[in-house]
């Protein structure tokens, strides 16, 4: 009885888990969050302000979106702040990558 009710609470952590993936990549800006969050930036991730940008010269695909964070978060490898990314529309869900031509 007791190993049921383990393999219960497992596959619900496991579920939620998933479900909360999925349902943050439905939004642009909350899988630009997670793809922070999921990234190590974690500061960046919960306190930054995401500005859409419309004023670019290089307008992508309509499916494509711009962003800037306003606090950025660094990027010790190249010693650098990514401010710039790209997010992309794959069927319902968000695609997160850096962008660095703005």
């Amino acid at each position: 009885m007791e190993n049921k009710h383990v393999k219960a609470i497992f596959l619900t952590v496991v579920l939620l888990f998933f479900l909360t993936i999925l349902i943050s990549r439905l939004s642009p800006k909350l899988a630009l969050r997670e793809h922070l969050l999921e990234n190590g930036y974690i500061t960046s991730g919960l306190t930054t302000k995401i500005v859409n940008q419309t004023d670019i010269h290089k307008i992508g695909k309509q499916n494509e979106r711009y962003y800037t964070l306003t606090k950025p978060p660094f990027d010790h490898a190249t010693q650098s702040e990514i401010a710039n990314w790209k997010v992309k529309r794959k069927w319902i869900f968000y695609i997160v990558s850096i962008h660095n031509d703005i």
